[in-house]
């Protein structure tokens, strides 16, 4: 099967509930870990003999995290569905589609999902509570020296995008990135497995950068990291440029701006 993996749409919320969360306390210090292609930001909190960790992974994309949060207690009766991510003390709140799960091999309940275009850095308070709500699972954070870590967290992610090619100056100065206009999942389809490589079983994930022109047309494609195979590199950027349509990226104002987007094809041999 032949997957594009993309990030999920996010909507903007005017409000948070009234009813007052469980408040929990850092557990230790935060951790923050960074890889060739993606950051991650942790730390752990509790409450009682409960403990919760939380985590910001940047994603291969340009202002979309990956969020986890793992306990093996609090997150027992949470199910899929809206999750509220909001920054207390400030009208940045934002609503989320997440998903639960477990920790492979261990007992820890999963809530996950992905905030998409909420750049958290200038957001976020030297000492910030975080407030995440789902369901019956509401709780707030007491994140010391918050700050700090996620200017961080941005300095990584933008030394990340810069190795695959963007102006971050550019990313940053356009508040809403540039989304698919049409669904990525049609951009590549088993169809258009090269034949070169379908003989010679070769498989592989490729990334791809594309600059997005103010009408939504794409200017420019490259691989930005490569499967290992030259026959799939080169088959990518192709179907990039003939299929992709997008929505452009705006500044503060809402005009159009040229823009950037990440995203990953994995190919795959039809079984």
């Amino acid at each position: 099967m032949l997957l594009t993996i993309f990030a999920a749409s996010a909507l903007t919320v005017t409000g948070t509930a009234t009813a007052a969360p469980t408040m929990w306390q850092p557990a230790g210090p935060a951790r923050l870990d960074q890889q060739p292609t993606q950051c991650t930001l942790s730390r752990e909190f509790t409450v009682g003999e409960e403990r919760l960790l939380v985590q910001f992974q940047t994603t291969f994309s340009l202002a979309t995290y990956r969020v986890t949060l793992a306990s093996a207690t609090a997150l027992r009766d949470v199910r899929p569905g809206k999750v509220e991510l909001a920054l207390a003390g400030s009208d940045a709140a934002r609503e989320f589609d997440a998903q639960t799960g477990t920790v492979p091999n261990r007992k820890e309940r999963l809530l996950q999902w992905y905030a998409h275009d909420f750049y958290l850095p200038p957001l976020v308070k030297d000492d910030q509570n975080f407030r995440f709500s789902s369901g019956r699972f509401d709780a707030e954070l007491s994140w010391s020296g918050a700050g700090e870590a996620f200017r961080q967290l941005g300095g990584c992610h933008d030394a990340v995008l810069a190795q695959a090619g963007v102006d971050t100056s550019i990313v940053r100065a356009a508040p809403v990135s540039a989304k698919p206009a049409n669904v990525p999942g049609y951009w590549a389809t088993n169809a258009d497995y090269p034949s070169s490589a379908m003989r010679a079983r070769e498989e592989g994930e490729v990334g791809f950068l594309v600059t997005i022109g103010t009408d939504g047309n794409v200017s420019e494609c490259r691989v930005a990291s490569s499967s290992g195979f030259a026959n799939l590199d080169d088959g990518t950027c192709p179907l990039i440029r003939r299929r992709a349509k997008f929505e452009p990226a705006r500044d503060a104002a809402g005009a159009p701006v040229t823009g950037y987007y990440l995203g990953r094809i994995m190919w795959k041999i039809p079984q």
